[in-house]
């Protein structure tokens, strides 16, 4: 008998990643993790107005030096997370970076914080949090059964769209009638519960698989995750989809603000609204991604999803003022997010059954780290452009260059629905 034809429908129906108590308690832990994040946005930035009280030219210098800092020293954290079993590394990770978010309102309760300390403080959050993305996935693929993957994947991702949505604006709302430390604070508490809840979970992790052959050196092992992605022809295409498809959503952001306010003559609290209101059209995506990719396969849905999110940015620029200019944005966005909440989960699936179980901490740190390199890249080249074009031309440029994105996806070699027993991630035999 097939292995295939040992799996029984009916249970298989029946049973759902959230009915495994590690996966929900990796759940709860997203959830309180997320909140934190999604309060806390933009308060290390307000530290650098509010609190040193130094120009506002800092601001996107801090974040540019903190990426770039926290890319360059991650280098090596693809083969240190690889070898490691993955829960304590994400508990570490949590409590690590409790630790410095608690840090940075004492230092300025007491006087001595400094620009030098938050541009570290930001650098190692960046740092730690690309390690416990890398070993976030290594360990979900662990703890789940291969015909879960696809559900875990899309609960975890509709969290982060449904927290950015709701708690974003919360947030700011904090951070006006308190102070930046106070959500830091909030954030940090945060951090240490989703530790805790991590380190409840009981279910045995393997074993870490030995290095690849041919990764021995250093410089190999450091490489290995880059080079492995080059070996294969559909997350060659992927990982570049991704750079440039990061990089423009990069760029637009700050671009957006400017011409909301200045061409388009909007108020601040509209501008707040598409911060937030989209990411609900995100989660939306995400909660129904695994139906989606069930009904039509996950290399239709990938292709599809990573299409249809990369067409909506060119048309921002055609935005008038107005309320139907705020309603024209309010659109756009959240056709984007919700192709982009399809496609998040779908895409971090196809990859965890693509890569070997031994490289994909480091396929995934490759990700981030590349990101971190070249979004700095992108803004530069965007704040030329407005020199020379202005913002509503910039736009259009962005979006231009953001549908470039969809030749980028594999289209040559994830074109078929995958099979039932690819889904059921069952392998005949």
């Amino acid at each position: 008998m097939s292995a295939l034809s040992k799996v029984d429908p009916v249970k298989q129906r029946r049973e759902r990643a959230f009915g495994l108590p590690g996966f929900r308690l990796l759940w709860l832990a997203t959830v309180f993790s997320q909140f934190g994040i999604a309060i806390s946005t933009g308060a290390l930035a307000m530290v650098v107005v509010i609190e040193l009280e130094l120009p506002d030219a800092h601001v996107p210098l801090l974040l540019a030096l903190a990426g770039l800092a926290a890319a360059v020293f991650a280098l090596p954290l693809g083969p240190f997370t690889e070898k490691r079993r993955k829960r304590p590394l994400l508990v570490r990770a949590d409590l690590f970076r409790a630790v410095l978010l608690i840090s940075v309102p004492l230092l300025a309760w007491t006087g001595l914080l400094s620009f030098a300390y938050l541009a570290t403080a930001m650098a190692l959050l960046t740092l730690a949090s690309i390690v416990s993305g890398a070993a976030n996935g290594a360990h979900l693929r662990d703890l789940l059964p291969p015909r879960h993957w696809g559900e875990g994947n899309g609960r975890l991702e509709s969290i982060t769209w449904i927290m950015t949505a709701v708690f974003t604006p919360v947030g700011g709302l904090l951070v006006t009638v308190y102070s930046p430390g106070a959500v830091l604070v909030i954030n940090a508490a945060m951090y240490l519960i989703s530790a805790l809840l991590i380190r409840r979970i009981r279910e045995p992790e393997p074993a870490p698989e030995p290095s690849p052959a041919g990764t021995e050196g250093r410089i190999a092992a450091i490489l290995e995750g880059w080079a492995y992605i080059h070996r294969k022809p559909q997350l060659r295409s992927l990982f570049w989809n991704a750079m440039l498809f990061g990089g423009c959503i990069t760029l637009t952001a700050p671009l957006l603000a400017v011409f909301m306010l200045r061409e388009l003559h909007l108020d601040p609290w509209a501008y707040t609204l598409v911060l937030g209101l989209p990411a609900a059209a995100g989660f939306l995506g995400a909660s129904l991604c695994t139906r989606i990719s069930r009904r039509f396969g996950d290399g239709a849905t990938l292709l599809v999803a990573g299409s249809l999110r990369s067409v909506w940015l060119v048309l921002l620029p055609l935005s008038q003022p107005g309320y139907l200019g705020l309603a024209w944005i309010l659109a756009c966005q959240s056709a984007l997010m919700f192709a982009a909440g399809v496609f998040n989960p779908v895409f971090a699936t196809y990859r965890m059954r693509l890569v070997d179980r031994g490289c994909l901490s480091r396929v995934g740190a490759s990700w981030p780290i590349t990101a971190k390199l070249v979004q700095p890249l992108v803004l530069g080249l965007g704040s030329l452009a407005v020199g020379l074009f202005g913002v509503r031309v910039t736009l259009v440029l962005a979006g231009i260059l953001m549908l470039a994105c969809i030749p980028l996806l594999p289209w040559s070699t994830v074109s078929r629905r995958v099979s039932p027993a690819a889904a059921l991630g069952v392998e005949p035999r």
